[in-house]
């Protein structure tokens, strides 16, 4: 058995990034994982949140990037990857921003791209990071898909519909159905309207090298 053993990181599981076979991400807590929003909630209590980092890693060897270094009450997400770039959140709940930064893994430091105050957000349920162009969405399961950043917009969804990545002014989404049996369909909707494009049964899959699967 071929085994590359990590040693610069424990208790972390590597997952599978998007639009790249090459690397994997790992985010690393000192307590219990939790997600983003529990963090939230945890800074908002009053308490210390211990922190969140998250981690790159190279297959096949192994080699570990660390853009960030583990600070208390902050929280890295998973990155998303667009032709050899890494963007990160990177939430900060004692200043109260949410910043958006860019990496290389040649790179020593990652680059600031913009921040936004959380004042400016509802809360941080289901915030993330979407490609591309790089972008902030918010999705709190009510209907309404919030794009927060570079522009500013809502979009009303149909039920059981989530954004899977953006392709220019247009989004990518699932949505899941059971009747008569369950079933998957792929919604192409404008980001400045919000009206739908094109709707088809399948599935679409964002593979590396910028190729796309359809099913």
């Amino acid at each position: 058995m071929n085994t590359v053993e990590i040693k610069s990181l424990t208790g972390c599981f590597p997952d599978r990034i998007e639009g790249t076979d090459k690397w994997y991400s790992a985010q690393e807590c000192r307590e219990p994982f939790c997600d983003l929003y529990e963090a939230e909630e945890i800074a908002a209590s009053g308490r210390e949140f211990c922190g969140m980092n998250c981690h790159l890693i190279e297959f096949p060897d192994g080699r570990v990037c660390s853009p960030f270094d583990t600070e208390q009450n902050v929280y890295v997400s998973a990155p998303v990857y667009h032709q050899g770039n890494f963007y990160f959140l990177r939430t900060d709940f004692s200043r109260r921003i949410a910043g958006i930064y860019s990496y290389v893994p040649s790179d020593s430091n990652p680059s600031l791209i913009d921040e936004i105050s959380l004042d400016d957000i509802e809360d941080c349920y289901n915030l993330r990071l979407t490609v591309w162009p790089v972008t902030l969405t918010r999705d709190d399961n009510t209907g309404v898909l919030q794009i927060i950043w570079p522009e500013r917009t809502d979009i009303a969804l149909d039920e059981n519909e989530t954004l899977m990545f953006r392709d220019g002014g247009s989004l990518y989404l699932s949505q899941w159905c059971e009747e008569p049996y369950y079933y998957e369909l792929l919604t192409v909707r404008d980001i400045a309207t919000g009206e739908i494009m094109e709707k088809s049964k399948g599935s679409l899959y964002r593979m590396p090298e910028g190729v796309y699967w359809r099913l």
